[in-house]
Formats: C-alpha cells, sequence, structure tokens
C-alpha cells in the first residue's frame, strides 16, 4: 500500500500544484492500494478538492484509495 502525505496544514491552488507533481514519481503498475494522509490539513478550498480528484484518477484501475483525516 502506497502511502502519500499532504505535508502542509492548507491544500490550497499553490499546494494542489505541489501535491499533484509528486504522484508521477510514486505510481506502480502493479499498485492495489494507497492511503492520502490529510492529518496535517486543517484547511482545503476547491483546488485542493480538485487535485485529490485529479490524483485519485491518475491511480491504476482498481485501486482502492483511502484518505486519512
Amino acid at each position: 500500500v502506497l502511502e502519500i502525505a499532504v505535508e502542509t496544514d492548507r491544500l490550497d491552488a499553490a499546494a494542489a500544484v505541489r501535491f499533484k507533481a509528486r504522484l508521477p514519481e510514486v505510481l506502480s503498475p502493479g499498485l492495489t492500494g494507497a492511503v492520502i494522509d490529510l492529518r496535517r490539513v486543517t484547511f482545503i478550498d476547491s483546488s485542493g478538492v480538485g487535485a485529490l480528484l485529479s490524483v485519485y484518477r491518475r491511480f491504476p484501475e482498481g485501486t482502492v484509495v483511502t484518505l486519512r483525516a
């Protein structure tokens, strides 16, 4: 299971760009599960929600993705 931590307290437009840019370096073809760790996040704007959806769509089909808050 892949774990991706959001390292900032805000997932806004600026942070969303950095968050999405990290994904290609951690994806692997046989991935079956992933956890996106949002425990440090205290604020998410519409760009942050869009980033989460964009990242979700880039996982291989059948990958179980969980948000940890």
